[in-house]
C-alpha cells in the first residue's frame, strides 16, 4: 500500500512504454528527459522494464501505450493502491488505432483507470474531452521538455551517420549561393509528415521565382519514410536530399542549414501537436518558417508563421546564429520548457497525486 509520510525520501516513480526507443521524440521528451531531470532533483524515477512489478513504484506513468501489457500493469498498480498516470501526447483516437477496436478499447480503459491523465497541449486535451468527457476533471497539461544540441551531441555518431553527413556536405556544396532549408520529422500516412511537404516546396519555388537562387531542401526522417519521399517529391524543382534520422548526426546536420521549413496540413491528428519541432529547430540554431498550429503561436514574435516569403527572405539576409530574435527565442524556450521548468511540473504532479508517498 502507499503510506503518506512527511518527506519524499521513499517516493519512487516509474515510467512504462510499450516501446522504449530513444530515437522516438515522444520517448525522449516525455520519458527519458523528465526522468533525468527528476533524478537530478533527487526524485527516484526510472523505467518500468519487463519483469518488474508495478507495485515497485508509488506512482506509475503509462506513456502513450495501449498494449495488453500496459493495461495489465495499470490494473496491477491500481490493485496495489499505487497512483496511476496515463500520459498522452498525440490524439490516439485519430491515429492508426482507429482501425483496431481492441486497442481502442484498451485505450479507453486506461483513461478510465488513471488517477490523472497528462496531455501535452490544450488543443489535444479538448480533442480527448470530446471523445471521453469523463477525463475532464482529472486532466493535467504538462508540455514536452525541449531538447538542446548538447542533448543530441551526447550520442556518438555511427559510421553510417558519418557517411550520410559527408554525403550531405557534398550535396550542399553544389549550391553555395542557395538558402539551405531543412525539414525533419516522421510520417503518419496521409495525416502528417512527408506527404504535406509539397505545399512548402511550392513556397520555395515561389521564392526562387522572385530572383533568389533555388533553395535546397534536406529531409531528415526515419528510414521507412524514404519511399514516401520518392513518391511525393516527383515534380519538385527544388534540389533535395534524404538523410536517415540519427540522434548523433542531427546537430551536425542542422548546423549545415539556415532554416527549418515546417509545412503542416491541419487535421484532427496534427492540430493537437506540440511546440516540439519549431523548438527543436530553434535550439539547434535554425530559423523557422512554418504553417501555424495553436501550439506554435507563442513563437510568432520570434519566427515566421504563415509568412513563407517574408520568412525565407529574412533568413536569406540574416544568419540565424546572429539573429537577435532567435537568441531571445532560445532564452524563452529554456525558461518555459527546459529541464528545470518541466521537471518541476512533473514533480508537483507527483506531490499532488501521492504526497510524500513511500512504499511499505
Amino acid at each position: 500500500m502507499i503510506r503518506r509520510a512527511d518527506t519524499q525520501a521513499g517516493l519512487r516513480v516509474g515510467w512504462y512504454a510499450d516501446t522504449v526507443d530513444e530515437r522516438m521524440a515522444s520517448v525522449r521528451l516525455r520519458m527519458l528527459l523528465p526522468i533525468r531531470a527528476l533524478v537530478a532533483e533527487g526524485v527516484a524515477a526510472d523505467l518500468v522494464v519487463p519483469g518488474m512489478s508495478a507495485r515497485s513504484h508509488a506512482v506509475l506513468v503509462i506513456a502513450k501505450s495501449t498494449s495488453a501489457r500496459a493495461l495489465a500493469l495499470a490494473q496491477q498498480a491500481k490493485r496495489g493502491g499505487r497512483a496511476l498516470i496515463f500520459d498522452i501526447c498525440d490524439n490516439l483516437f485519430a491515429s492508426k488505432l482507429r482501425g483496431d477496436r481492441t486497442a481502442l478499447a484498451r485505450l479507453v480503459r486506461l483513461l478510465e483507470l488513471a488517477d490523472v491523465v497528462t496531455v501535452s497541449t490544450a488543443v489535444l486535451l479538448d480533442q480527448l474531452r470530446r471523445e471521453m468527457p469523463a477525463i475532464t476533471a482529472k486532466a493535467r497539461i504538462i508540455p514536452d521538455m525541449i531538447e538542446t544540441v548538447e542533448d543530441f551531441a551526447a550520442h556518438p555518431p555511427s559510421a553510417a551517420a558519418n557517411w550520410h553527413l559527408a554525403r550531405l556536405r557534398r550535396f550542399l556544396s553544389r549550391y553555395p549561393d542557395s538558402l539551405h532549408c531543412l525539414w525533419f520529422g516522421k510520417s503518419n500516412g496521409s495525416r502528417a509528415g512527408v506527404v504535406h511537404l509539397t505545399a512548402g516546396v511550392r513556397e520555395l519555388e515561389r521564392f526562387a521565382a522572385k530572383g533568389h537562387p533555388l533553395p535546397t531542401l534536406t529531409l531528415v526522417s526515419n528510414a521507412n519514410s524514404y519511399w514516401r519521399y520518392l513518391v511525393t517529391s516527383r515534380g519538385w524543382r527544388v534540389p533535395t536530399i534524404f538523410i536517415p534520422w540519427s540522434l548523433a548526426s542531427f546537430g551536425p546536420v542542422a548546423a549545415l542549414h539556415r532554416v527549418a521549413v515546417l509545412p503542416v496540413e491541419r487535421n484532427d491528428y496534427t492540430v493537437g501537436k506540440t511546440i516540439n519541432r519549431p523548438a527543436t529547430a530553434i535550439m539547434a540554431g535554425l530559423g523557422v518558417v512554418a504553417d501555424a498550429l495553436s501550439s506554435y503561436e507563442e513563437l510568432r514574435s520570434f519566427v515566421a508563421l504563415d509568412d513563407w516569403q517574408g520568412g525565407l527572405a529574412h533568413y536569406q539576409r540574416i544568419d540565424p546564429r546572429h539573429d537577435p530574435l532567435l537568441m531571445a527565442a532560445r532564452d524563452y524556450l529554456l525558461h518555459r520548457y527546459g529541464a528545470e521548468a518541466i521537471g518541476k511540473q512533473w514533480a508537483a504532479l507527483f506531490r499532488d497525486i501521492a504526497p510524500a508517498a513511500e512504499l511499505t
